[in-house]
């Protein structure tokens, strides 16, 4: 395991992000907060976040029903990511990992111990956004390396 300093991972809305905090490999705190509250509430907790970079701009398939997100998407929250970032001393932006959400998430839940579950968020669609961060977090630290 990487020994990391207190550090936010997070995964980035233009209206919300899932985040947790990590203090030398253990997961502390974990939630889901609306942008403008992020500042006052979550970025005085460490002097270092990682956060998702947004990318991929994919093509709209109204026939087949598929969603996609066009560049004003992207450009929107890169704008948010920016912002999140900002209020920290160091900052880094990763890619998302290759691997389906499903299986982040999966992967996820179980490399965290029972102390560290019970940080997350009860609700079911504020954990799908914190899992994100949280599996960022993993991976940064080595406690999962696929």
């Amino acid at each position: 395991m990487i020994s990391r300093p207190p550090t936010i991972y997070v995964d980035p809305g233009v209206q919300y992000a899932g985040w947790c905090r990590g203090d030398h490999g253990v997961l502390t705190a974990a939630g889901k907060i609306d942008r403008q509250d992020f500042r006052s509430l979550v970025a005085w907790m460490a002097k270092r976040v990682v956060v998702e970079q947004p990318w991929g701009v994919k093509e709209i398939s109204l026939a087949r029903g598929a969603k996609g997100s066009t560049l004003q998407d992207i450009l929107e929250l890169t704008l948010a990511a920016g912002e999140y970032a900002g209020s920290f001393d160091q900052r880094v932006y990763q890619h998302p990992y290759p691997a389906p959400k499903p299986i982040r998430h999966e992967r996820a839940l179980e490399a965290l111990d029972r102390h560290e579950l019970a940080r997350l968020p009860p609700q079911k669609t504020y954990r799908q956004h914190t899992l994100c961060a949280v599996y960022m977090f993993l991976r940064d630290v080595g406690r999962i390396v696929a």
